[in-house]
Formats: structure tokens, C-alpha cells, sequence
């Protein structure tokens, strides 16, 4: 194997297979575990790994412009697409339901559910994450929660279950929005 274009002068163990130049123990292809390639130089699993993490940053600058460019769209085209669909007078709205606790009775004490109509009627456009408090935490701190959400007559984005919370104001949130806008306006059909 040459090193900095001189001869190590080890015997040599094996022959890379990509670059068929031979290699000794030191010069063979070793990973962070300390198992060796038989058939892998050093300088060729350095170089493919270089390679493999500039097609990875390549990939991902090429996914991130195409969310910018996918953000800017919606946020342009949200606000036509809504008054678009608000115009049609929603006719795919439906009712909202939430489930409360009832009062128990005096021979059942035992705990009763019913479910109770929310008004305004929405149409369901999808998840999109809410603002809700996590039980299961001290403090009950405020977390990113995906919910059925809905769109009221007037332009609100509710939740379908008709609990009130804050709807996050997030990248992913806004382009949610813009699909299932388009989506809607699209018809059932052209899904």
C-alpha cells in the first residue's frame, strides 16, 4: 500500500476490490467497532463515505428549497384558495361532535358518557397540530398535539371534537392547510 506515494513496506493482507491496490493490516478498511473490510482499503471507505455525505447534503438542500419554495406557495395561495372554498358555502360541512361526562345517576354511580353537538358545522379538511396540555406531565406543559380540524362558515379552524385550544403556528401546519385547501376545491373525484 502507498503512503503518501511511498511503500509502507508491511506485508500486504489483501487487494482493495474497488481500487485493486494491496493493502496491509493498518491500511485495511477498518470501521469505528474495529471489524475490518477484507475487501476494502482504508482510502476507499474514506473516499465513499465523503462521496455518500456530499450526495446526502446534496439531497437535503435540494429537499429544503423545495419546502421553501412549497412554503412560499401556500402562504401566497392559502388566503385565495380559503375564500375560494368559503364562497362555495362549505357543502361538504358536517356536524362536530364532543364527548362529555354525564351525571351519574343515584343507582349508577358509575361514570356516564354522552356525546353533545358543537356548533358551527365544519368541514373536515385534517390533523393539524394544536396547542394542548400533556397529562401525563407535571405541570401539564403545552405540547404540539395532531387533532381533526375542521373549517367553520366563517373561516375558523376548529377542532372536530370541539375542544378550545390554541392551533400552533407552524411551517408544517401552513402547508397542511394549503393541500387540503386545495384538495377541497379540487373535488371529490380528482383526490
Amino acid at each position: 500500500m502507498l503512503d503518501d506515494d511511498k511503500p509502507c513496506g508491511v506485508t500486504a493482507i489483501g487487494r482493495c476490490g474497488t481500487c485493486r491496490q494491496a493493502f496491509c493490516l493498518t491500511h485495511q478498511a477498518h470501521e469505528l467497532n474495529g471489524w475490518g473490510h477484507p475487501g476494502l482499503c482504508a482510502p476507499c471507505l474514506a473516499r465513499g463515505r465523503r462521496e455518500a455525505e456530499e450526495r446526502a447534503a446534496t439531497e437535503r438542500a435540494a429537499r429544503q428549497d423545495a419546502y421553501r419554495l412549497l412554503r412560499a406557495e401556500a402562504a401566497e395561495q392559502t388566503p385565495l384558495l380559503m375564500a375560494q372554498l368559503l364562497a362555495t358555502g362549505l357543502p361538504g360541512a358536517v356536524r362536530r361532535h364532543r364527548t362529555e361526562e354525564g351525571t351519574p345517576y343515584f343507582l349508577k354511580p358509575q361514570r356516564r358518557f354522552r356525546t353533545v353537538r358543537v356548533k358551527p358545522d365544519a368541514l373536515p379538511p385534517g390533523n393539524m397540530a394544536w396547542m394542548l396540555p400533556d397529562l401525563d406531565t407535571a405541570g401539564h406543559p403545552l405540547v404540539p398535539t395532531r387533532m381533526e380540524t375542521g373549517l367553520t362558515h366563517d373561516g375558523q379552524l376548529v377542532m372536530m371534537s370541539g375542544g378550545s385550544a390554541k392551533i400552533c403556528t407552524s411551517a408544517e401546519n401552513e402547508i397542511t392547510l394549503y393541500e387540503l385547501l386545495r384538495r377541497a376545491l379540487a373535488g371529490p373525484d380528482e383526490h
